[in-house]
């Protein structure tokens, strides 16, 4: 089971404070993940958070509050699976 507490622990030891403006993301990316699965790609879902956030920024808001990527630091931070290819080591990018 997800606990708030959980989330706010592992983003602690990432350096984060979480706020209302990460809740929401958190929230919203349980809720899709019990509506839809876990995509099968990160572009996916990374799409779907930049229309969902879209009036605050999107992308660039979204970076700003997980610098570690919305979609790999966000699911990880949810406690949710990591999509593939959230993250691209070579090239340093983080979706």
């Amino acid at each position: 089971g997800w606990e708030r507490r959980k989330s706010a622990n592992l983003a602690k030891n990432e350096g984060i404070s979480l706020n209302d403006e990460h809740w929401a993301v958190i929230v919203y990316l349980r809720k899709r993940y019990l509506e839809h699965g876990l995509p099968s790609q990160a572009r996916t879902l990374a799409t779907a958070l930049n229309q969902q956030f879209s009036a605050q920024g999107g992308s660039k808001y979204l970076h700003s509050l997980f610098p570690g990527g919305p979609v790999a630091q966000g699911s990880r931070l949810a406690n949710l699976p990591t999509p593939a290819n959230a993250t691209d080591i070579s090239f340093g990018s983080s979706y």
